[in-house]
Formats: C-alpha cells, sequence, structure tokens
C-alpha cells in the first residue's frame, strides 16, 4: 500500500517506524524538506497527524484523486470540519482524537453515566500530557466531553513526556468514583491506526469515527 503519512513530530515518527517494512511511504512535513509536491505516485491512504490547518491542503490535493484519509490532527475549527465533511463525500475518511483500542473502550464505560442524574459540577475530566503538547484541552478531553453530554470542566496540565493520562472523576457524597486511562507508549495509537488500515478497503465514501467501525467489540 501507497501511503503518505503528513508530520512528523512524535506520532508521524513512530507511524514511521511501524509502517515503513510493509508499505511504500512518504513522509511529508517541513522537518523532512518534502511537501505535496514530492508525491509522486498513487497514494492510496493518507495518515494526518500534522496540525488543522493542513487540511484545506489536503482537500485540494485529493480533488479527481481515489484516497482514503486517516485523521489523527485534532484542534479543527468550525470551518476545517466543514472542509472535512466535503471531503467525506467523495473519500473514505476516518477521523478521531485517539486510536488506541483502551480509550475507546474507556469511551464506552463513561457514557453509562449518561444513565444517571449527574449535575455537572459532580464531574471533572482530567487530562495530562507532554510538555510540547500544543492543542489544550487535548482532543481526546474534548471527545470525552462530547460523550458524557454535559457542559463539564476540563483540567490540563502538561509536564515532562507524558504520553497521554484521562480521567473522568465523578464526586458523590462521601463518595467519588475515578475512571483513568493512561498510554505508556504512543504504539498503542499507532496499532489503532494499522487495524484501520487493514479494513479501509472495505468501507464506503464517507466519515466514519472508530466507534462506527467497532474494530474491537465482540462479534455477535
Amino acid at each position: 500500500m501507497n501511503i503518505a503519512i503528513f508530520g512528523y513530530g512524535k506520532m508521524g515518527k513512530s507511524l514511521e517506524n511501524q509502517l515503513i517494512t510493509k508499505h511504500n511511504l512518504i513522509i511529508v512535513s517541513p522537518e523532512t524538506n518534502t511537501s505535496f509536491e514530492d508525491i509522486k505516485e498513487n497514494i492510496d491512504v493518507i495518515i494526518d497527524f500534522s496540525s488543522h490547518e493542513v487540511i484545506k491542503d489536503i482537500e485540494e490535493y485529493l480533488l479527481n484523486k481515489k484516497c482514503s484519509l486517516i485523521i489523527g490532527t485534532t484542534g479543527y475549527s468550525d470551518e476545517e470540519n466543514k472542509i472535512i465533511k466535503r471531503i467525506s463525500e467523495n473519500h473514505v475518511v476516518i477521523k478521531s482524537s485517539n486510536y488506541s483500542k483502551g480509550m475507546n473502550i474507556f469511551l464506552d464505560l463513561i457514557s453509562l453515566f449518561q444513565n444517571y442524574d449527574l449535575l455537572n459540577e459532580q464531574l471533572l475530566i482530567k487530562e495530562i500530557h507532554h510538555k510540547n503538547k500544543k492543542d489544550v484541552p487535548s482532543g481526546t478531553a474534548l471527545m470525552i466531553k462530547d460523550v458524557l453530554n454535559k457542559d463539564i470542566n476540563i483540567e490540563s496540565i502538561r509536564k515532562d513526556e507524558h504520553v497521554g493520562e484521562h480521567q473522568v472523576i465523578v464526586s458523590l457524597n462521601n463518595e467519588k468514583i475515578i475512571l483513568t486511562h493512561q498510554a505508556y507508549s504512543r504504539d498503542v495509537f499507532v496499532s489503532g491506526v494499522i487495524e484501520v488500515l487493514e479494513i479501509i478497503n472495505n468501507l464506503e465514501v464517507g466519515l466514519y469515527s472508530l466507534g462506527d467501525l467497532s474494530l474491537w467489540k465482540e462479534k455477535k
């Protein structure tokens, strides 16, 4: 498979290390002095872990091309999300703020809180990431907030080389519930992307979340 990886930060490098033995790769990033013009062959899949502004260039590149798009970038504006929706009208697009199996189980678990009469102030989302992470709060924290469907405070901490930790804290009278997901390596995100790559050719044109794909749920 011919794959273009957009972005050469921590995730881009981790993806390169895992995919380079099985796929033809091109890295598109200022760090590698490459751009869209350097893509000479037909690309099957773009994996984007760059920055949200790049989506405009991706849309332009994909015109009249048959190519799927996996998005792991976060921080999109409403206008940029409209661009993603527009791209999905003619391409397979998978978009998620977090490609780890554990986080997607975590999201299913916290969705149970919607069944209970909890006040906004009884809930707190806490997230910890490495000191160089730009978006605050993290895209995953915002995804958690969407699942809970409440106006909840998010506490963001940036320190050291922390890969990623998210907590949902429920404070009740004289008791507390804390659900935690902690990633110890970026390999967990790469593994999720690899599983998406394995099924992407079977998908119809459209916009998908990882929840739509049900990658890790038991087949009934």
